[in-house]
């Protein structure tokens, strides 16, 4: 008797274990890897905690105010950005949002609009492309301090269109929270779902 109950409870045993290891190697990054590689995409929240300092040496633009010629020029820099962003871990140097000339566009509120061009490059290497459609909000005449926040008009402040490894392909969105700016940087939050 003592025998036949010893043979039920290994496979019993055995059945359990390997349950407990499927359920809890699905969310390895083993797993989301190769599920990307087969071609099931996915959607799953994303977030960041991120700073920035202005970087002058690799592109500067200054935008020319057309509504009020007293205003001053505003200068912005490619900003080299840090931090730390789900699925990508720690930011890797690389990572800069470039402001783009063309989309400068003063308001009669004395807000700037810009979109930037951002690339959030990960420890492993693999890189998050955004299009970041932002107002910029000025607490002092010459900028030096204020706000940012997503444009108003816009459907999504940023638009996460492709990127590299893992993400090539990527789609989805992010939205800023307190997100602020002086003289020494910038720092701020991002929420939104990612598709890859």
């Amino acid at each position: 008797m003592k025998t036949i109950f010893k043979l039920l409870l290994v496979p019993t045993m055995l059945i359990a274990f390997s349950c407990s290891t499927e359920s809890t190697t699905d969310v390895t990054q083993e797993n989301l890897t190769a599920t990307a590689a087969k071609g099931k995409k996915h959607s799953v929240p994303i977030s960041a905690r991120l700073t920035n300092f202005p970087d002058f040496e690799i592109e500067t633009i200054t935008c020319y105010p057309e509504l009020e010629p007293d205003f001053p020029n505003v200068t912005l820099n490619t900003n080299i950005i840090s931090g730390n962003m789900t699925h990508l871990g720690k930011l890797r140097p690389g990572s800069f949002g470039r402001p783009q000339a063309e989309s400068c566009n003063l308001q009669e509120d004395g807000s700037l609009q810009v979109i930037y061009k951002v690339n959030y490059i990960g420890a492993n290497g693999d890189e998050i492309r955004t299009t970041e459609y932002v107002t910029i909000i000025c607490d002092d005449p010459d900028c030096f301090t204020g706000t940012f926040e997503g444009t108003e008009g816009y459907d999504l402040a940023i638009v996460i269109d492709g990127g590299s490894g893992r993400f090539e392909g990527a789609t989805g969105h992010m939205d800023f929270i307190g997100a602020t700016f002086g003289p020494d940087g910038s720092s701020w939050e991002l929420k939104g779902e990612i598709t890859y």
